[in-house]
């Protein structure tokens, strides 16, 4: 378990070094640097910290400034594009905070076709269940139809009745 902690460790320390925020950091430290959406994120964030940089330079910002206009900065950019969040998961009302996930998002949608691939976000919706694959519903009403049919044989052979439960059974369902 140890080494699971330092390699998220180790990610969080390489995203502060690339300029993003601790909220962005601690969320994307549980995704690997591999997928496009990041890789495309940190170059964006490094072209925003070159630019700020200069402009900083300009005005002689140092320290703690340089810091605070840093921040500033960050909020800007977040609430240019409305990716503020007010509610947490559980809906209840919080400060308004930036909401990293909106601007993966919106990296994601840009992505061209065969750079988008899932990403494991784990923690990003503690109450969704998941996505249902669309086969799986198939699959499950193709099963429902195909109890129905063995029902109604049932009902119309009442001898064949043990073979349609058992069929039924191995279905998952019941006559």
């Amino acid at each position: 378990m140890a080494s699971l902690k330092k390699r998220r460790q180790s990610r969080y320390d390489y995203l502060i070094s690339r300029h993003l925020a601790p909220i962005e950091a601690r969320e994307f430290s549980k995704l690997s640097r591999k997928y496009p959406a990041i890789k495309r994120m940190l170059r964006q964030r490094a072209g925003m910290w070159m630019a700020f940089s200069n402009k900083a330079r300009s005005k002689g910002w140092e320290g703690d400034v340089k810091q605070k206009e840093w921040v500033n900065t960050l909020k800007k950019f977040y609430r240019a594009r409305n990716w503020v969040a007010h509610r947490d998961i559980h809906g209840k009302r919080t400060s308004p905070m930036p909401s990293p996930w909106e601007w993966y998002d919106a990296v994601y949608k840009n992505l061209p076709d065969e750079l988008k691939w899932d990403t494991p976000r784990t923690g990003r919706h503690k109450m969704d269940q998941g996505e249902v694959k669309m086969e799986k519903i198939q699959k499950q009403k193709h099963n429902q139809e195909w109890i129905a049919g063995l029902r109604e044989t049932a009902r119309r052979d009442p001898s064949r009745r043990a073979e349609m439960e058992k069929q039924a059974r191995r279905l998952g369902g019941r006559l």
